[in-house]
């Protein structure tokens, strides 16, 4: 429903329009009543109470016991009809009201998550909620007014304006319900819990701060489910299952009983690979695996089924019949991934008609199968069953409907497709996964696109974020409030919602600190280029030498505003945003510098290696031939200052030697069987880059591999190479060495001054802000940026 927006309040109000609700210098008490047993742990209540403290402190950022004012809580024992504790209490009063217990209140819209905010005659403020979270929602509505803000998790993202009093206008009325159902952060990496445990996928304060935003949701993995769901009931949040789940369903004492539920790729079954969708067995005991899960967690009315991160998809006659001539031709599995996940939709309900399954487009399961059957007829009860999780990468410096955009036409028309064929679709983003520690300054576009979302009929929106208070995420902080104020709110003033954000977040450093967001802003929007993240990849092209200069004297400017604040967040928050103007200007000159440098290595010619070399190389130490190691190039987008690996490539009659040695201590006590997730090198080979084609071979310091066949990212389940990979310690440090022979890449041996094309980079301890790489803009599955090996 169109909603009223939340007007967004100056930190002070003209007395001749708002009446002084309370103030700490003549009142000592406020009545909180509330008529119904209040869920989850009481939350609306304990914020309102615990904020008001703040507010009657008369200091800033931080909480002074001697100076707090006390509040008391009158509980009205859970009888809507009792009026006597009102009467009673001479202050000022605030009425918390459920609907379901809201006789003697006006009705409120059914909708959820809905507030009502109304001043009574005789002066009292009553919240009605339609549920527990709009109850919750019109408490954060009544602080926001009151100039309240959470820009951040935890005290570095807290405002609560100076002063000791609050002031509401006598006639005050608010309503509100949510613009997009769901509302939520996915959170990567490792957090804590409430109890500052470390716990992954999850952390207390960030979603605390999500809560205060008004979201709504964490998306999370099947199994977490039993950890966290009581967690996050007690935040007054509920959970969504998205993600990877093929082997959440099925596990290794599956595939000893029953192995032909699993992927046949290069002729056996493997249990690391995907499921053989097309086998029923499987289907029908996968259907019986979800209703027990759903009757086991009664509050989570969604489940996931979707591939594993990663390919491996079935090459059995029966699944490869499942796919059409497109699909073929480009090796994705589309039309299979949709039947698959549309035929359990519709025998799950059967069973539970009142439960969803979701499932993701990413990868090579991108698009809709048009030619399916629709999984439950739009008009034959209840909608389909089916959600989808759009994993999209868009351009974030134009609107979704810009049609100026070749990204975002594709990204709209895919979101058409799959609304039009399944009952909900959310749309899940990147905002933090790629990019670095830069400004994200696209909150125009980005209103924009979450209106248009909104008018194509989105349910949910999420983001992957990184877990915690770290320096990443607080150099994001405003950008991801901004989303979560926009998907709440639609219609929102995003001027107003700027001004407000960095008079408040900044301080007396705010003009300096909007003259960089502005400068980078409009170079940012003025661009015609495709930004999907903000990185050194575009800042050549982005910002010009006078445009740094202002941003870089802007902010130096706002280091001295921040030095005359009161309040020490205001210089933290600065400092961070100084720290990034410092990064685009040390990544820019770099990027500048890749550009002048030559894109061509040499690679020698080597001796055969004897066969008694333990280490597959003539490059290692043992061998016959010692070629000394080169400094492998900084990538620009992620600088770090010691560049973290070393080098060397070679060529004989059988095959390419490529060593990489780390010069930074790794470690390897993560994610035990995923190369990915662990110090690793990533190196990228294309005998005739003419053909798009371009092999990848990824090993990690224990020697575990992953290997693929691309083709403009698209990635060849069946490719199964002869490599060999030797990792071991040297000096302490990691060196790992590849031995590729020459059937691996579908080619034959080069020849003196032959031209092929190869990335390489590297990743430490599983932080990309130390990724390194080789020849030119990180190489990551774009032919063209790679650089070119000259054979010798």
């Amino acid at each position: 429903m169109k909603t009223q927006a939340p007007i967004i309040a100056s930190d002070s109000m003209p007395l001749d329009q708002d009446e002084i609700f309370v103030s700490g210098d003549s009142v000592d008490s406020v009545a909180i009543i509330f008529h119904s047993p209040i869920s989850h742990e009481h939350v609306a209540v304990v914020e309102l109470l615990d904020h008001l403290h703040l507010l009657l402190s008369n200091n800033n950022e931080t909480k002074q016991d001697e100076r707090t004012r006390v509040v008391t809580i009158a509980q009205a024992s859970f009888d809507p009809d009792a009026k006597s504790e009102r009467q009673l209490h001479n202050g000022p009063c605030i009425e918390l009201v459920m609907k379901t217990h809201a006789e003697h209140t006006e009705p409120i819209d059914d909708s959820p998550e809905t507030f009502h905010i109304t001043r009574q005659e005789g002066g009292a403020v009553t919240i009605t909620g339609s549920d527990d979270r709009g109850l919750i929602y019109g408490v954060y509505e009544l602080l926001e007014y009151w100039g309240v803000r959470w820009f951040a998790p935890g005290l570095f993202g807290l405002h609560i304006p100076n002063g000791d009093c609050v002031r509401l206008p006598r006639d005050f009325e608010r309503k509100h319900t949510p613009s997009i159902p769901d509302r939520g952060f996915h959170l990567c990496g490792q957090g804590k819990d409430e109890n500052g445990q470390a716990i992954g996928h999850y952390d207390h304060d960030t979603l605390v701060w999500m809560r205060r935003n008004r979201m709504n949701f964490k998306p999370i993995h099947n199994h977490q489910a039993d950890s966290i769901s009581q967690g996050m009931a007690n935040l007054a949040m509920k959970v969504v299952p998205f993600g990877h789940s093929y082997s959440h369903w099925f596990t290794e004492d599956d595939f000893v009983a029953h192995p032909e539920f699993f992927a046949l790729t290069g002729g056996a079954r493997n249990r690391h690979a995907q499921l053989c969708l097309s086998n029923q067995s499987m289907r029908e005991a996968l259907v019986v695996r979800i209703v027990e899960y759903l009757q086991r967690h009664p509050n989570i009315n969604t489940v996931s089924i979707a591939p594993n991160d990663g390919y491996h998809h079935c090459e059995c006659i029966q699944c490869r019949s499942m796919d059409d001539q497109t699909d073929m031709d480009n090796q994705s599995v589309n039309r299979r991934h949709f039947r698959f996940a549309s035929d359990i939709a519709q025998r799950l309900k059967k069973s539970l008609p009142q439960r969803w399954v979701s499932t993701l487009s990413y990868a090579n399961y991108l698009e809709v199968d048009f030619e399916a059957p629709t999984p439950v007829a739009k008009h034959d009860g209840p909608a389909s069953q089916l959600a989808v999780s759009l994993c999209v990468t868009r351009s974030q410096s134009h609107a979704l409907d810009d049609d100026n955009s070749p990204s975002n036409v594709i990204a709209r028309q895919r979101l058409i497709d799959w609304r039009d064929r399944v009952g909900r679709v959310y749309i899940s983003e990147y905002h933090m996964s790629y990019g670095g520690h830069f400004p994200r300054v696209t909150v125009h576009a980005m209103a924009k696109t979450i209106r248009d979302w909104h008018r194509l009929g989105i349910h949910g929106y999420k983001s992957e974020i990184f877990a915690g208070d770290t320096q990443l995420m607080r150099g994001a902080a405003l950008h991801l409030y901004f989303i979560a104020r926009l998907t709440n709110d639609v219609g929102i003033d995003v001027d107003a919602l700027l001004d407000d954000a960095f008079d408040r977040f900044y301080g007396r450093a705010s003009k300096s600190c909007r003259v960089v967001w502005d400068t980078l802003t409009v170079l940012v929007s003025h661009t015609q280029r495709d930004i999907t993240a903000l990185s050194s990849e575009v800042l050549p092209e982005l910002i010009d030498t006078q445009s740094l200069q202002i941003m870089q004297a802007a902010a130096s400017q706002a280091i001295v505003d921040a030095q005359h604040s009161s309040s020490p967040m205001i210089a933290q928050r600065v400092a961070i945003l100084a720290e990034q103007i410092d990064l685009i200007a040390r990544s820019r000159q770099a990027a500048i510098d890749a550009a002048l440098e030559p894109r061509q290595l040499v690679v020698p010619r080597v001796t055969s290696t004897p066969s008694s070399t333990i280490n597959c190389s003539p490059l290692s130490e043992t061998g016959s031939d010692i070629v000394g190691l080169v400094r492998l190039r900084v990538r620009a987008d992620l600088l770090h200052t010691d560049p973290p690996a070393t080098y060397r490539m070679a060529w004989d009659k059988h095959a390419i030697h490529v060593v990489v040695r780390f010069e930074t201590e790794t470690r390897h006590d993560v994610s035990p069987g995923n190369p990915l997730a662990r110090s690793h090198a990533d190196m990228f080979i294309s005998p005739d880059p003419s053909s798009g084609i371009y092999y990848q071979f990824i090993a990690d310091g224990l020697g575990q591999t992953y290997t693929a066949r691309c083709h403009n990212r698209s990635w060849d389940s069946g490719y199964r190479p002869n490599f060999t990979v030797t990792a071991k310690d040297v000096d302490g440090l990691t060196q790992i060495m590849w031995r590729i022979p020459y059937d691996a890449l579908e080619t034959v041996a080069p020849k003196p001054g032959d031209h092929w094309a190869a990335g390489l980079n590297v990743s430490l301890n599983h932080e990309s802000a130390v990724l390194a790489g080789w020849p030119y803009k990180g190489a990551f599955h774009d032919i063209e940026q790679f650089g070119t090996l000259l054979f010798q």
